[in-house]
């Protein structure tokens, strides 16, 4: 053989050195496109989860939110019915003390006419019947106020109660 025709072991080692370089560099480019894919779509899709649970944290948040105001109006229209309530009630006790002293003053001047034991009897009997009488009325009026104060200022409360109640029935269903 002539050392033209014949291969030098260099130029086959080069070769083969060369084509397991380059399978190594095929490999390796692979692993690394491949890996690049897999991660931009698990970025993408954790982006796309990250999207999603801020979008329905937003919505919780607002749902949390319109809940709160809603119970806030709730208690609000309780408020302005137990003060509406009390009002009228503190306005009732006072017409009552006016009546009473009106009352009195008008049983006074009734004693300071009075010509016989007899006669202060009966304005004695006739003023404890009256004075009765009031007090009855007076206590069922103001019974009444207080009743319809709490009736009024639950209302809203037992509405607003009522609703989330709903709501949970109709979430749990």
């Amino acid at each position: 053989m002539t050392s033209k025709t014949q291969k030098k072991p260099d130029d086959t080692a080069a070769k083969a050195a060369d084509a397991v370089v380059d399978a190594g560099r095929k490999v390796l480019e692979d692993v690394v496109e491949a890996g690049t894919k897999t991660a931009t779509n698990f970025f993408e899709q954790a982006n796309n989860m990250n999207s999603e649970n801020m979008q329905k944290t937003a919505e919780v948040y607002e749902e949390v939110t319109k809940f709160n105001q809603e119970s806030m109006q709730a208690f609000n229209s309780m408020a302005g019915a137990v003060a509406e309530g009390i009002e009228s009630y503190s306005q009732r006790v006072m017409d009552n003390f006016k009546a009473a002293n009106k009352f009195s003053m008008h049983y006074l001047e009734k004693l300071s006419v009075a010509k016989s034991a007899q006669d202060l009897a009966a304005i004695q009997l006739e003023t404890t019947t009256k004075i009765f009488e009031k007090s009855v009325t007076e206590a069922i009026d103001l019974n009444q106020a207080a009743a319809d104060t709490i009736s009024k200022s639950a209302a809203p409360l037992k509405k607003r109660a009522e609703t989330v109640m709903a709501a949970c029935m109709k979430g749990a269903a």
